[in-house]
């Protein structure tokens, strides 16, 4: 008579006893509170909060994971076999709604160790449209970066080299609207892989910026599902190139969490950086000016604010009068032009207020009115680029 399946706590005793303890330890780093426990012949049993689901293994996989384990293949190719089985049980509690709405998937797919890269391979690469916009966009903002670390009293060879490489891939989007190539090599696979990380991490900032729970495991399932694409075959044996640790570096020096969770308009930065990347830093600028412990803080911050609105207005009217250019948007909404005109220079009125009088207006005057200046310039910049 056939045994029933068996559950068993995790021991030495265990078939794959080093596998299994691993992957037991990766449940409990993003799930600390779960217990772990294995069921003959191959699969995981999770249970947490009076759930219980099981996580099937691949015994190939497992005794592949094992054998490595055991030393004598080498770190890079165990190093590998870890990276993927790790990912593959983040995907799994992830899609159980189990996975931390505190993790942070962008870290994990930054912070991969020496495993064994390839050097060259070609792939057929074919993505939604909605999938190659979105990549596209992260590439621009990758390319834009890379323009920021040219200093022309200081020439760097390996960053011209790079800039050149996204400049070839973002020229191919705008010339055809879409990456998809009968043989896209090793370097710009490489390139494609980083602007999903770019995507990721977007998703995460408009995450930690939802309040709603359900949102943000959507969130969560979505850069999941972006990611499994890139963890794959060839994707995962491609490594991340150093323009993407550098933009990183960037925008955690431009902007920490906690000022980012303080606004109220997520996607007027990448409006800006669109526009004109420097007007996207004096943005930054002005809410770190804001959080600053300077004494003439609010003054600095309401000026940048006054600066950037300023700086937009003259972008999205060009070489008409700004009246004439709101009387064009809304023709035949003589009162709706008024009633803009009449906000936006109430607005500006505000900020020059405060940026003259400090001591005479409350600190939160000044956030309530750089708020207000945001949402102007998320209008005219969504309404300019649905114009182009």
């Amino acid at each position: 008579m056939e045994q029933p399946p068996k559950i068993e706590p995790i021991t030495p005793n265990l078939p794959n006893p080093r596998a299994l303890s691993f992957l037991s330890a990766a449940v409990h780093s993003a799930v600390p509170e779960a217990t772990v426990e294995f069921l003959r012949p191959d699969a995981l049993i999770v249970t947490l909060r009076g759930r219980q689901f099981a996580i099937p293994l691949a015994r190939s996989r497992l005794d592949d994971l094992e054998r490595a384990m055991d030393g004598g293949l080498g770190m890079p190719y165990l190093n590998g076999l870890k990276r993927d089985a790790e990912f593959d049980l983040y995907r799994v509690l992830g899609n159980e709604g189990l996975l931390s709405q505190k993790f942070r998937l962008s870290e994990f797919l930054l912070n991969d160790p020496g495993r064994d890269w390839t050097r060259q391979c070609s792939l057929h690469t074919q993505f939604r449209p909605e999938v190659a916009k979105r990549l596209y966009e992260s590439l621009k903002r990758l390319e834009r970066s890379l323009e920021r670390s040219i200093d022309p009293e200081v020439s760097i060879p390996e960053i011209e080299h790079e800039l050149s490489t996204v400049h070839d891939l973002t020229k191919f989007y705008h010339m055809h609207q879409h990456l998809d190539s009968p043989d896209a090599r090793a370097e710009s696979l490489s390139y494609l892989k980083a602007a999903a990380v770019v995507w990721i991490i977007d998703l995460e900032n408009k995450m930690a910026a939802a309040p709603e729970p359900r949102v943000k495991a959507g969130y969560l399932k979505k850069m999941l599902t972006i990611a499994a694409d890139f963890e794959m075959q060839p994707y995962n044996r491609i490594k991340l190139p150093p323009a993407l640790a550098d933009y990183v570096a960037r925008e955690k020096g431009a902007v920490d969490s906690s000022q980012r969770g303080m606004r109220q308009h997520v996607d007027v930065e990448s409006l800006l950086e669109e526009l004109d990347p420097r007007l996207r830093d004096r943005w930054i600028g002005a809410w770190q000016a804001l959080h600053s412990k300077n004494a003439d803080s609010v003054s600095q911050a309401a000026n940048s604010m006054v600066e950037v609105l300023d700086q937009v207005i003259d972008r999205v009217r060009g070489a008409q009068e700004f009246r004439d250019y709101l009387s064009a948007r809304y023709a035949g909404q003589a009162d709706m032009v008024q009633a803009k005109r009449q906000w936006i220079s109430k607005v500006k009125d505000g900020l020059q207020s405060v940026k003259h009088h400090t001591d005479a207006q409350p600190p939160q005057l000044a956030e309530d009115l750089m708020h207000a200046a945001e949402l102007i310039v998320r209008i005219l910049l969504r309404e300019h680029r649905a114009s182009e």
